[in-house]
């Protein structure tokens, strides 16, 4: 699993690179976003955002995008907190989840079949010459 599912979960600390802000668009107009690094006062606590020209706003957890349903004001619907509440706490309790083990195994066929390339030999020769590749979040939803 390895060569397809790098081990980014190991308590790194991830920012956005500025060159992926241009590739994204925002999901309420299609509109340019920039990357803002916004200071909390008298928390000492810098946080990435992406805001666009039409009010919506993004924020960036560990250098990943978190393009949710947004209710007035860029604040996440009452659903998608508490379908974020609900995964924090599922890798919470199984951090390793995919990683490590059966599980790893399960992932590694799991994402051979769903896109397609059946072998890690047939996922080698997509991958080849291409130096970059969006996960977009999904998961196994």
């Amino acid at each position: 699993m390895n060569s397809i599912h790098p081990h980014w979960r190991q308590g790194r600390k991830y920012k956005l690179n500025k060159w992926m802000v241009e590739l994204l668009a925002c999901p309420e107009c299609r509109g340019s976003l920039s990357l803002s690094i916004e200071n909390r006062e008298g928390e000492g606590i810098a946080e990435e955002v992406l805001p666009c020209g039409c009010g919506a706003e993004y924020p960036v957890r560990d250098g990943v995008p978190r393009f949710v349903e947004l209710q007035n004001g860029g604040v996440p619907s009452k659903t998608m907190s508490q379908i974020s509440e609900s995964f924090g706490k599922k890798w919470a309790r199984v951090p390793n989840w995919g990683f490590d083990g059966g599980t790893a195994e399960l992932m590694r066929r799991w994402i051979l079949k769903k896109y397609g390339w059946g072998t890690e030999e047939n996922y080698a020769k997509a991958m080849k010459g291409r130096s970059r590749m969006l996960d977009l979040g999904c998961g196994l939803g």
